[in-house]
């Protein structure tokens, strides 16, 4: 598969979003705000991105505790 520019920026921001939200999650786990265990994907955003920006609408996915980069690739989350 060859990546367009668009597509590849499309991956880049996919992993910022990704890194982004686990750099809150984080943050709030450690100002007391989270009452539950905290699994960050730092540094395995690429994996989620990749498997997931390309995903059709109708194609399911199943997450696991770090799974933030695959749902925002997949447009789960967007929001931080």
């Amino acid at each position: 598969m060859e990546f367009t520019r668009d597509d590849l920026l499309l991956m880049y921001k996919n992993m910022i979003l990704s890194r982004k939200w686990d750099e809150k999650m984080i943050d709030s786990y450690h100002r007391s705000k989270m009452v539950t265990f905290c699994h960050s994907g730092i540094g395995e955003e690429a994996i989620g991105v990749g498997a997931c920006t390309f995903l059709r609408e109708d194609d399911s996915i199943l997450w696991t505790h770090r799974g933030r980069a695959q749902c925002i690739s997949k447009g789960i989350l967007w929001a931080l």
